[in-house]
This record gives C-alpha cells, sequence and structure tokens, in this order.
C-alpha cells in the first residue's frame, strides 16, 4: 500500500488526470442509467398514482398508454351496473402545443372526472384540487405558471388553482390537468372552415368518447368483474400490472437495450484508459521494478502495487463522478433518478473494469528481470 502511495505521489498529476477522464466516463454511466430510471417513473406516475385495479380499453387494443383507444362515455354507466365496482373514472390524455409566456411548449392535458375526481391525488406541490366543472386547471411548476394565472387554450380560459412538482408524461412533457368536460371540449375544437368541411363530408364528428375507464373493485373481485366486462366483446379489459409491463416491456425495451450497450461502451473505454496509463507507468518504471526484485522483493508485492494504483483511480474517479453527477445532474430537462443499488452497481463495475485494466501492467512487471537492473 505505502509503495503505491508512494509511486501516486511521484507522479500525482498524471493520476489526478486520469480519475478525472474516469470519473467523467462514471458519470456518463451514472447519467444513462439515472435518465432511465427517471423515464420509467416518469412513464409509470399516473398508472400508479391512479391506482385503479382494472383498465377497460377498446376491444382488440392495449389501451392508452401502448396505442390509439377509443371508448365511448356511455360504457362508464355499464361498468358501473357490474357487481363488484366500486368506481368508475374517465380517462383521457392530450398532447398539445400551448403559449405560454410567448414560448410555445408541449404541454400533456389529463382530464379529470370532477367532482369524483378532483386531482386530489396528483404530487400537489401549491394550491388547491380542481373547484368547480370549468375553467379550471392544475399546472406542473415546470410550465412557469403561478397560482391565479390565467392560460388561454383554444377558446378555453383556464385559471390556475394548484400547482405540481415533477408530475410529467412518459415523454417529459409538463403534465396540465383539467375537468374531462373541458377536455372534451378542446379536443372537438376546430376552425369553422374544418366544421362546414366534416358537415358537408357527413362526419358524425366527436362524440366524446375517451381513451379508457379506470375501474376500481372490491378486494377479492377483480377478477370476475374483468371477465364479465371482457365478455361484452366492445371493450377489453386490462389490470394495472398489464398496463405497467407494456410500459415497460414495449415502449422502453428498446431504450433499456440502448442504455445497457452505452453503459457496456462506456465501461470498456475505462478498461482501455485504465491499461494504457498503467502499461505506460509500468514501461518508465521497469528499472524501479528490477530494482525491487534484485533486492528480495516477492512478485506479489510488485502486483499489489499496481493493483493499488487501479483500485486508487477507481475510488477517485467514481468519487468525481458521482460528484460531478449531483452537481449537474438536477440542470438537465429531464429526470435523473440516481438509486442507490445502482450507484453501487457501476461502483463495482467501474472497480472490476480497473482492476482488469491493471493486467497489463502486471503482465510487463512479471516480464521483469533482476538482472535487467546492470544493464
Amino acid at each position: 500500500m505505502m509503495l503505491a502511495l508512494a509511486d501516486i505521489r511521484h507522479d500525482l498529476l498524471r493520476f489526478v488526470l486520469t480519475a478525472i477522464g474516469i470519473g467523467l466516463l462514471a458519470m456518463g454511466a451514472f447519467g444513462m442509467t439515472g435518465i432511465y430510471r427517471g423515464i420509467v417513473v416518469d412513464a409509470l406516475m399516473v398508472i400508479d398514482r391512479i391506482g385503479a385495479d382494472l383498465w377497460v380499453v377498446q376491444g382488440d387494443t392495449r389501451g392508452p398508454f401502448a396505442e390509439t383507444s377509443a371508448v365511448p362515455l356511455a360504457t362508464e354507466r355499464r361498468v358501473e351496473g357490474v357487481d363488484g365496482v366500486i368506481r368508475v373514472r374517465p380517462f383521457l390524455s392530450l398532447t398539445r402545443s400551448l403559449r405560454i409566456d410567448g414560448q410555445v411548449r408541449q404541454v400533456s392535458l389529463l382530464g379529470l372526472d370532477w367532482p369524483d375526481d378532483d386531482g386530489g391525488w396528483l404530487p400537489l406541490a401549491e394550491g388547491l384540487p380542481l373547484g368547480q366543472r370549468h375553467d379550471v386547471a392544475i399546472a406542473d411548476r415546470s410550465l412557469g405558471l403561478a397560482i391565479g394565472d390565467v392560460l388561454v387554450v383554444g377558446h378555453q380560459h383556464l385559471r390556475v388553482t394548484g400547482l405540481t412538482r415533477d408530475m410529467v408524461d412518459i415523454n417529459g412533457d409538463p403534465v396540465l390537468a383539467l375537468t374531462i368536460p373541458d377536455l372534451i371540449e378542446l379536443r372537438a375544437a376546430r376552425p369553422s372552415e374544418a366544421i362546414l368541411l366534416r358537415r358537408a363530408a357527413g362526419s358524425a364528428g366527436d362524440h366524446g368518447d375517451v381513451q379508457a375507464l379506470a375501474v376500481d373493485v372490491r378486494p377479492g373481485a377483480a377478477i370476475s368483474v374483468a371477465a364479465e366486462i371482457a365478455g361484452w366483446g366492445d371493450v377489453a379489459v386490462l389490470t394495472t400490472r398489464d398496463q405497467r409491463d407494456l410500459l415497460l416491456n414495449a415502449r422502453l425495451e428498446r431504450l433499456r437495450m440502448q442504455i445497457l450497450l452505452f453503459s457496456l461502451l462506456l465501461m470498456t473505454i475505462t478498461a482501455v484508459v485504465v491499461s494504457l496509463i498503467l502499461y505506460t507507468g509500468t514501461i518508465e518504471k521497469l528499472h524501479t521494478i528490477a530494482m525491487l526484485k534484485l533486492i528480495g522483493a516477492a512478485d506479489r508485492l510488485i502486483v499489489a502495487m499496481i493493483a493499488t494504483q487501479a483500485l486508487a483511480l477507481g475510488v477517485t474517479g467514481l468519487g468525481v463522478g458521482l460528484a460531478a453527477g449531483r452537481l449537474l445532474f438536477p440542470m438537465f430537462p429531464r429526470r435523473v433518478l440516481l438509486l442507490d443499488a445502482d450507484i453501487a452497481l457501476i461502483g463495482a463495475m467501474v472497480l472490476a473494469t480497473c482492476l482488469a485494466g491493471s493486467a497489463a501492467g502486471i503482465v510487463k512487471a512479471m516480464r521483469v528481470r533482476a538482472q535487467e537492473v546492470l544493464a
């Protein structure tokens, strides 16, 4: 240990620069993993916070979180009549571009079935849930709005009554919650020319369909309720677990694989960097290593010196990467969520990579003969 520390002090600048490089690579791995974790949390936030037992969606579809789904509002009354059902809430979400403070922002509009659902389940940081049927909204803080602000959405003027913190959809767009009637009216709003053209074409227009129905049932009744509703034929029934699996294993599967491959690439680069640094350092110390062998130093002492340097590089680099990440990640536009388990796993990977990278230096050191000090 002391021999390794003495060698590090002998060329401290190289050690520091290498540790910073490893730290930046580790920060990249932390960041990629944290971004994926954040996307998962954002994607599942609405599903988890609504907390429904069952989701009634359009027949032969997989629900609003995976594909287009349209369920007539009249289906709500049919579902309410099924034995075992406690509550039914229509679900409707749209993505629109809104002009806020002179800037065009992409916003996810979420419909709430007021008064049964006033948005109390949203992560309110300030203000109150929805208190009336029309012209009110709950906005995310990232939109830059304040309590009492009036937001013009189409032909509607929505007064902000509450603010949420980090309430975004799977795409990272801030959520603006308003009542289902206001959202249906907004969806149906069209320029007068478009209305005339639709009438001329004989279009029936918007009948007020929603994307799904969130259903709460009595304990133990989920299977029987799902079987009865699925038997109607015009709708399909999914559990909350089904919805979560569709998001994680369908929509986010390619993203997960991409982040995994990118992290492996970063670990490979780390191994190459550490191998190069330790190998060139060993080349420069060939005379010193030969001297150590001449005075009787065991091979394990030399191996321990090189391995300790590799571990010191890894530990220092991890500290630099984690500190830099804690400083920079809050500035990112998307949520970056670092879990202790991910930090431990990436840390173990970095240390293992550094040890593997020291192999080239160790092999070179073992080939040095004591007689070379006399050459």
